[in-house]
This record gives C-alpha cells, sequence and structure tokens, in this order.
C-alpha cells in the first residue's frame, strides 16, 4: 500500500491526555460563552434603560403648548375675548343659574 492511501493513526478516545486536553477546551469554550453572555446581559440591561428613559420623555415635554395653535382651531378660547374682567368661576356661576347678566 501506497503512504497517500493509508488511514491516519487516530488516538484513543479513552487515553487520560486526550480526555484532559478536551476537558482543558471544553473548559475555555464554556468560559468563553459566559463571557459572551455577561457582554450580552449588559447590552440588555443597557439598551431597556435607554427605552425606558425614551419612553419616559416621549411622555413629558419642555415645551408649552402653542399659544394659539390646536386652541383656536377647535373653538376653545372662542369666548374669552366676550369675558373680559371675568374670572373662570363667575363664568361657571352666571352659566349656571342662567341669568342674563349682560344687560
Amino acid at each position: 500500500m501506497r503512504a497517500s492511501h493509508r488511514q491516519p493513526r487516530e488516538e484513543d478516545p479513552l487515553k487520560p491526555e486526550r480526555l484532559e486536553r478536551e476537558n482543558e477546551r471544553l473548559s475555555r469554550e464554556v468560559e468563553r460563552l459566559r463571557q459572551e453572555l455577561i457582554e450580552r446581559d449588559k447590552r440588555i440591561f443597557e439598551l431597556e434603560r435607554k427605552l425606558a428613559l425614551r419612553l419616559q420623555n416621549s411622555t413629558t415635554t419642555s415645551k408649552p403648548p402653542p399659544r394659539m395653535g390646536w386652541r383656536a382651531s377647535n373653538g376653545y378660547g372662542v369666548g374669552a375675548a366676550r369675558r373680559v374682567g371675568v374670572n373662570q368661576a363667575a363664568s361657571r356661576v352666571i352659566a349656571a343659574t342662567g341669568v342674563d347678566w349682560r344687560r
């Protein structure tokens, strides 16, 4: 038989040296995966924190509502010009009594 057709000699899988090497290799792999998991947990924690801040910021605003924006277009304050000098409590009392106070 020619040398090119020879089967490579395999080590006996039950030899102590082979088992030790395999055990060391697996230990390194376990440690690598453990570190990878720790890094992923840190990343998930950071992304969740950023998402919570983003959601919190989307519900609060630092800007006041526009002065004559949607309020004017929806009729919000249309009667304000007619009640000059009358506060809201007085306006409610006037409206509740049904009396015409405009004489």
